[in-house]
């Protein structure tokens, strides 16, 4: 349960949110054994009982450049009103960057759309935030008719899945720069999205934990290899390319694409390749506007040097168990939500995975789910 609260100097621009969230219980499988896992809303970390955690706590300052305006909505940490369409906005405090980075009209909300983390951003955009998908920083964005800019800086975890924060700002830290073009398409509109991300990570390497016999040697006794022996100061990098197309009022199409080096530990998902794509159908011509229905698929990679780790008894976040006999892992995705009233939303899920956690030899996996969404 997420509560927003928002509050917007009428005179000077500035605004200020506050995202109280607690939560309790446990991802399928402790969120293990899939890389592209099945529900976007499961922690890295569960919990028996009803924890409390300040999601989102940030300051928002929007500079107006003049010129036409746009109506923006009411809605989850944004406040009604108008802004010139040509603007600077700059964000401080802590947000997730999906808020931001990555968007997608027709994939990127997994309280109604699809579940999967594969499918709701690129698997492969390996972006910061705690085991709760929250990080520290702050973003400036500039908005045009047709095209639009985006950069921030965002504090990255102490250790791989680690829930503090590592504070030496600009000796560690991720740097990710976001572009974005308005097209026409045959008269159908779209946005193309690029996105580039860069970090300074405490991690360790698989490379270097394979070339050392020592960190190897636990197998023996049936421990897994030490990475963290390995651990400095790394570069990780990665790019993400993201397209959506308005087919017509009621259909929309989307595709994605991602690559990062994937050498060393991850902060987000155990994936290093994503190819991602599908579509929403809204169910206007059977006479249920609400309603949508959507269907996606999406295929993830590792490197090389992941695999071997993984082979001979390494763990990942959210993958490894003892061995590995690698294939990609494919994930089909469809859904139907049912818009019982404009808040309120019944949504049955099914996802098919192949390969799970890049394992021929486990699988395939048939994962149902119904979710109940309401706000108010």
């Amino acid at each position: 349960m997420t509560g927003f609260f928002g509050y917007k100097e009428p005179y000077t621009g500035t605004e200020f949110y506050y995202n109280p969230e607690p939560f309790q219980g446990f991802g399928l499988a402790n969120t293990h054994g899939l890389a592209g896992f099945s529900d976007i809303e499961a922690q890295k970390a569960g919990y028996d009982f009803p924890q409390y955690n300040t999601a989102r706590l940030f300051l928002r300052h929007v500079f107006g450049l003049g010129g036409d305006q746009e109506d923006i909505a009411d809605g989850p940490n944004q406040v009604a009103g108008k802004e010139d369409i040509s603007r600077l906005t700059f964000t401080f405090g802590k947000l997730a960057i999906p808020d931001i980075f990555d968007n997608n009209s027709y994939s990127h909300d997994g309280r109604v759309g699809f579940m999967n983390w594969a499918l709701v951003d690129s698997g492969a955009f390996n972006y910061s935030g705690d085991q709760q998908g929250y990080t520290y920083g702050t973003v400036l964005d500039l908005n045009q008719k047709d095209w639009a800019v985006r950069a921030g800086y965002f504090l990255v975890p102490d250790v791989s899945n680690g829930e503090n924060f590592d504070t030496r700002l600009f000796v560690r830290g991720q740097y990710i720069v976001e572009v974005q073009h308005n097209y026409s398409l045959l008269g159908a509109p779209g946005v193309l999205r690029v996105t580039g991300f860069e970090e300074q990570f405490y991690a360790g390497s698989y490379a270097a934990t394979l070339n050392n016999p020592y960190l190897i040697n636990p197998l023996t006794d049936g421990g897994t290899p030490d990475i963290a022996a390995t651990r400095k100061t790394r570069s990780q990098y990665g790019i993400v390319g993201n397209a959506e197309l308005s087919v017509t009022k009621d259909l929309g199409l989307f595709a994605r694409i991602g690559w990062w080096n994937g050498q060393s530990e991850i902060i987000y998902t155990d994936i290093d390749s994503s190819l991602s794509f599908g579509g929403v159908l809204t169910g206007t011509s059977w006479g249920r506007p609400l309603d949508k229905v959507g269907l996606a698929t999406a295929i993830n990679g590792i490197s090389g040097s992941y695999q071997k780790f993984l082979s001979i008894g390494g763990l990942g976040v959210n993958i490894g168990d003892g061995a590995l006999s690698y294939r990609p892992e494919s994930i089909v995705e469809t859904y139907y939500s049912v818009g019982l009233t404009e808040n309120a939303y019944l949504t049955a899920d099914y996802q098919f995975v192949a390969n799970p956690a890049y394992n021929y030899v486990r699988g395939p996996v048939s994962i149902g789910s119904v979710r109940l969404h309401v706000q108010f």
